[in-house]
Formats: structure tokens, C-alpha cells, sequence
């Protein structure tokens, strides 16, 4: 993705729904990030859930981004 170019070496963003439980215990798809970003000989893997009903996909995947923006930061602040 473009707006981690200047951090990430190379980064995976994967999202989907996932569905637990079963039908009839009422558990309705939850939407699913998952990121990995790699800095030099560094991976970072992010996974993030659905934490509200009203959540969309995009703010999930905004949640997931932002915390791989923050770790990959923390890597280059030390100098990898």
C-alpha cells in the first residue's frame, strides 16, 4: 500500500468477515484485518477485529494500518 511506502519494505493487507459460533446462537460476521509489513529483517503482523455492530470494513482496515504505521515508526526509530 502506497501511504506505507515510506516505512515498509513491502506490506500484505488481507480483510474479510469472520464467523464464529453458529447461526442460531444469533453471532452475526464480524469484519477481520490482517496486516503484515516488513522494515530490513523485521515482520510485523497486525490483526484486527470488528469492535462495534456499526464498525465498517474501512475502519477496520484504518485501525490495522495505523497500528502497523506505529510499530514500523518505532523500528525506524531504532535505526532498522
Amino acid at each position: 500500500m502506497n501511504v506505507l511506502a515510506d516505512l515498509a519494505d513491502q506490506a500484505y493487507f488481507e480483510t474479510g468477515e469472520l464467523v464464529s459460533g453458529t447461526p442460531s446462537a444469533g453471532t452475526a460476521p464480524r469484519f477481520y484485518a490482517f496486516v503484515v509489513g516488513t522494515r530490513g529483517p523485521v515482520a510485523v503482523t497486525v490483526v484486527v477485529n470488528q469492535d462495534e455492530p456499526g464498525e465498517d470494513v474501512r475502519q477496520v482496515q484504518d485501525r490495522a494500518e495505523q497500528a502497523l504505521r506505529t510499530a514500523l515508526t518505532k523500528l525506524r526509530q531504532q535505526g532498522i
